[in-house]
């Protein structure tokens, strides 16, 4: 195998099994060299978001409820701000599909070294957007499933149920991971949305379960600090606005939103390569 000096190099990263540094180089070359079809196609999603939400929040709430301040707040003060928070997150993961489309288009060409613009990307993302649709929801109707169950557990067991529903979060977690890579497959690779849910859970095992999970998680803590950080700059700056509070979840989102999105896909690229070898998506690339 070649030394990472001699390893052959056309695009963001070199082709060879990828360490944790290649992967935040080939993150940051990927976002530097499209950035019209990434950070662009990451504000777009991110003002679309945000401008949904908040009518969403608008005609189902009332208008936008703010986090209770009180110290043991009842569920008729939570109930609004719940909802909300409901409504972002369904919109939020809906929205977020045509970036993973465009990403899933950019990074693999990226890799040999060609660049996409935000127009060819969307054309070539949009006849696979039903399939990210039903990924999204056959994820969402499993998770939601096993959930249920974990809660009628602790509701019908109460001590001895949480022992229960224990099982139930580690589906989830596992399921999470398993499941990192079927958008990349429905996208890349053709697949249908059963067929990208397996073949995602055979990639991630194929190099290992735990690699995924600890780079991820790596990577979500730190744009999650990082997000705060400005969150909290914004609301201290606009005196806790919903201006200053939109602006920074927009601001956040158009650059850390595409980042996240990279990353697992060259991690995609990485497992599939370190089982396969780099021909295959060599050939659908170009």
């Amino acid at each position: 195998m070649s030394t990472d000096n001699e390893a052959l190099r056309l695009g963001i990263v070199p082709l060879r099994p990828l360490t944790l540094s290649d992967l935040v180089s080939g993150t940051v070359q990927a976002l530097r060299r499209n950035p019209r079809a990434l950070f662009g196609g990451g504000l777009i999603v991110a003002v679309l978001a945000e401008l949904v939400t908040v009518a969403v929040t608008v005609l189902v709430v009332g208008g936008l409820p703010e986090v209770p301040t009180t110290a043991m707040p009842t569920f008729a003060e939570l109930r609004p701000y719940l909802i909300a928070t409901l409504i972002a997150l369904l919109v939020v993961e809906v929205m977020a599909l045509v970036l993973v489309g465009v990403v899933n288009v950019v990074v693999p060409r990226a890799v040999f070294g060609h660049v996409t613009g935000l127009r060819t990307a969307l054309s070539a993302m949009l006849p696979k957007l039903p399939r990210l649709f039903g990924i999204l929801a056959a994820i969402g109707v499993m998770m939601l499933g096993i959930a249920a169950i974990a809660v009628g557990a602790i509701a019908v067991g109460g001590e001895a149920g949480m022992l229960l529903a224990l099982p139930g979060v580690v589906a989830i977690v596992y399921l999470s991971m398993a499941f990192t890579f079927a958008a990349s497959v429905a996208v890349v690779e053709d697949k249908g949305v059963i067929e990208s849910l397996r073949r995602s859970r055979t990639l991630v095992h194929a190099v290992g379960w735990w690699r995924v999970f600890g780079i991820l998680l790596l990577a979500g803590l730190a744009t999650g600090i990082v997000s705060a950080i400005v969150g909290a700059v914004f609301e201290t700056v606009s005196g806790g606005s919903a201006l200053g509070i939109s602006l920074a979840t927009i601001l956040t989102s158009a650059v850390f939103a595409p980042a996240m999105t990279v990353l697992t896909t060259l991690l995609y690229i990485d497992h599939r390569c370190r089982s396969e070898g780099i021909e295959g998506l060599w050939r659908e690339a170009a």
